[in-house]
């Protein structure tokens, strides 16, 4: 095990980890709803919540490519390394 700490390229690799998830999340939902599938009626607007889709794709490409520029690696293994720093830290 690294004595490395966790630092702000550990945030970053969970913080788009848990942005792609909600995005999905997000869009299996609306998929739901184009199709009639949907278990409720949600408040907000279809154009709403496809607004904040695209924006939160959006966001998930800007992270995807300040990652690359500053050599962060966006895998699975980097994402269990960071919650595992992120947890040994908590835990200090």
């Amino acid at each position: 095990m690294s004595n490395r700490k966790f630092g702000y390229k550990d945030r970053m690799v969970i913080e788009y980890f848990d942005l792609k998830e909600r995005a999905k999340k997000l869009s299996l939902m609306l998929d739901r709803w184009s199709r009639g599938m949907l278990e409720f009626t949600p408040t907000c607007s279809l154009d709403l919540l496809n607004a904040q889709l695209d924006i939160m794709r959006a966001y998930q490409r800007i992270l995807g490519e300040r990652a690359r520029v500053e050599n962060v690696d966006l895998t699975y293994e980097d994402l269990q390394r960071a919650k595992e720093l992120e947890r040994n830290e908590e835990e200090s």
